[in-house]
């Protein structure tokens, strides 16, 4: 599902990426695909990468309330409007979370700043430090053991769009961007772990960084601004070919640095999210300087980093078993961890996981889904929490627009009123999530009532294909000229039970419109492969997202083909949802970027380029002998694990 992230250090990087979710049954990629949180090891956020689903998938469910717009003394900030806020604490309940647009002027500094505001020049920001919360201090040392269902790809921030790959790589570099995210509101601001100043000119044009004193690298050399700049310069370069590059293309001008400490980005345009654009987690250019990007045969820094900026350092990787992470004594963006170590085993089924926490073999499983959540509660060894997320995740399934028979709109809505949202949630997720129509889910402040909604109705479904021409003859359909529809064929993973479940349901009801389904589960690593790369054989695909907080930043989905884009939706719609979704991105009044927005959600379901079914909840079990980070609307892992530790 969607790719999008989730700690407030991590979140500094992906902020704006969705990443696509593994495993899961809806829970999750801010434009990442996601469904419920299988393939993360943390509390999820969705990031706008595209993420298949499961957490990457991610993928918890979506905040529950949208908080209404506020001004905290006439200021405004950079995000505009306000967003949903997420469930704060274990039992659901939810808060309102507001926001601020661009402040103008010296008058409103001293108001913005007493209404926990940053002011930054020309823009103000939340000021997240408020709002940091850690755990009480318990016992040094011991081990934390977790699960996933699919390992990770690479452990290069700058290779991968799975949200595995993603977390694993933020227990190495997590916190070290200069923009992060308010716990509280869910709005991009200034990562203060990172840098101790942001100004930002009249014309919001120019963001200029400093560096805070005193952060290092695990080896002990100190974080310099040509750190941050040497990244900018690798990640943006095409021929390195990150999945994201054009959503920070299409914005940024230069990255420099006049000095050691200062790191000053120029933007093409003013954008409400571009301080999220500084988002990038920086390598460190005296290791990585005169080797190989990306080849790791070439540069065994690739899969095996010796020196990162996160808490964690790699112990040990065997692929397809486990991964360890060292507790990073060196430790300066975050506090230096109480725990030892991180061990992450992979354990393809959640329902194995689940049992092995019942046995006391591993301590935290994170996004179970609700095929697992009965099962979870028996555990009297651990307790399961229940939170809605900023960062939604949400199930899909795609349509590979490459077959000529499924560029038709007609069937397609036959197709979308033929898929039971309601009771794939209740019969299949133990009512543990919502319909969605839309990348916007209903508890967002940008969610536009007026969308068109395809609820279940084989009847409707019938007289839409009847009415474009199409007819059922002996249990097939045929299009007006008489030519049959071929039997499609829909991929899933095979190691999501959910997404198992709609292709089964989907099966049957698509079957009583005359349309056959062949049901092909596979492999994650196999699947992702399959839909990105020729000969492209599928017709439709189930996957996820696990979301951003700033729906505005779905449109980096749709702009690269197949990366994210693996349905090559390409229409004339979609030309004018990216420009739309651009529009949104430049306008700093909030009642005008949620008229945008509305367009947006309006002219996506208009053209389907998902069946789009529902968002979950995350459901997180904790083992007992843990103290760990006080639920918020990020979840439970936020701070890394650094204030995690044995009671």
């Amino acid at each position: 599902m969607l790719k999008l992230k989730k700690l407030y250090g991590i979140l500094a990087g992906v902020m704006l990426a969705a990443v696509l979710v593994a495993c899961g049954d809806p829970t999750a990629t801010t434009v990442a695909p996601a469904t419920t949180a299988p393939a993360a090891t943390t509390a999820k956020a969705t990031t706008a990468a595209a993420a298949t689903t499961a957490a990457s998938a991610t993928t918890a469910a979506a905040a529950t309330t949208a908080a209404g717009a506020t001004t905290a003394a006439g200021v405004t900030t950079a995000a505009g409007a306000t967003t949903a806020a997420g469930a704060t604490t274990a039992a659901g309940a939810t808060t309102a979370a507001g926001a601020t647009t661009a402040a103008t002027g010296a008058a409103t500094t001293a108001a913005a700043a007493q209404a926990g505001f940053y002011s930054a020049g020309a823009i103000s920001f939340p000021d997240p430090r408020p709002n940091e919360t850690l755990a009480a201090a318990g016992k040094k040392g011991g081990n934390l053991n977790l699960a996933v269902s699919s390992d990770a790809k690479s452990l290069h921030p700058y290779l991968t769009s799975d949200a595995t790959s993603s977390d694993w790589q933020s227990y190495l570099y997590g916190g070290t961007s200069l923009s992060g995210t308010d716990n509280k509101s869910g709005l991009p601001t200034v990562n203060f772990r990172a840098a101790s100043a942001l100004k930002v000119s009249d014309d919001k044009l120019t963001y200029t960084f400093t560096l805070k004193d005193g952060n290092k690298w695990s080896d002990g050399k100190p974080v310099v601004a040509d750190d941050y700049v040497f990244t900018y310069k690798n990640a943006l370069d095409p021929a390195n070919k990150w999945p994201y590059i054009e959503d920070y293309t299409d914005l940024i001008d230069t990255v420099t640095s006049p000095d050691p400490k200062t790191v000053v980005f120029k933007f093409k345009s003013a954008d409400i999210y571009a301080i999220s654009k500084a988002g990038l987690n920086p390598l460190p250019k005296h290791i990585w300087d005169g080797k190989d990007w990306g080849d790791a045969a070439k540069n065994p820094e690739v899969e095996a980093p010796t020196v990162v900026g996160g808490a964690w350092k790699l112990k040990e990787w065997k692929r397809g078993q486990y991964i360890t992470f060292a507790r990073n004594d060196n430790s300066t963006f975050y506090p230096v961890p109480q725990l030892d170590s991180v061990t992450i085993q992979i354990v393809p089924s959640r329902a194995v996981q689940v049992q092995k926490l019942k046995a006391g073999e591993l301590d935290f499983v994170n996004g179970i889904t609700a095929n697992d959540y009965e099962e979870a509660k028996k555990a009297t060894n651990a307790t399961v929490v229940e939170y809605y997320s900023f960062q939604s995740s949400w199930t899909y399934i795609g349509f590979n627009f490459r077959k000529s028979y499924l560029q038709d709109i007609e069937l397609r809505k036959a197709l979308a009123y033929a898929t039971p949202q309601k009771d794939i949630v209740d019969k299949l997720n133990l009512g543990l999530g919502q319909p969605i129509f839309s990348p916007v889910p209903s508890n967002s402040s940008l969610y536009n009532p007026q969308t068109p909604k395809y609820e279940y109705s084989l009847d409707k479904a019938k007289q839409t294909l009847s009415a474009a021409g199409y007819k059922n003859v002996g249990g097939k359909l045929q299009d007006k000229a008489g030519k049959e529809l071929p039997k499609l064929k829909i991929l899933f993973n095979s190691d999501n039970k959910i997404r198992e479940g709609i292709a089964t349901v989907t099966q049957q009801t698509f079957g009583e419109l005359g349309v056959q389904l062949e049901i092909v589960p596979l492999e994650f690593q196999t699947y992702i492969d399959q839909i990105k790369k020729e000969p492209f054989d599928y017709d439709l695909f189930i996957l996820g997202w696990r979301s951003t907080t700033t729906p505005e930043t779905f449109d980096q989905v749709w702009k690269g083909i197949p990366s994210l884009n693996s349905g090559a939706w390409d229409t004339d719609t979609k030309k004018q949802v990216v420009d739309l979704y651009k529009k949104a991105n430049q306008e700093f009044d909030p009642s005008k970027r949620k008229d945008i927005m509305g367009q947006v959600q309006t002219l996506t379901a208009q053209d389907l380029p998902y069946i789009f079914v529902f968002q979950v909840k995350n459901l997180d079990v904790i083992s007992n002998k843990f103290t760990y980070s006080p639920t918020n609307n990020f979840g439970i892992n936020y701070n890394q694990y650094t204030d995690w530790s044995l009671k």
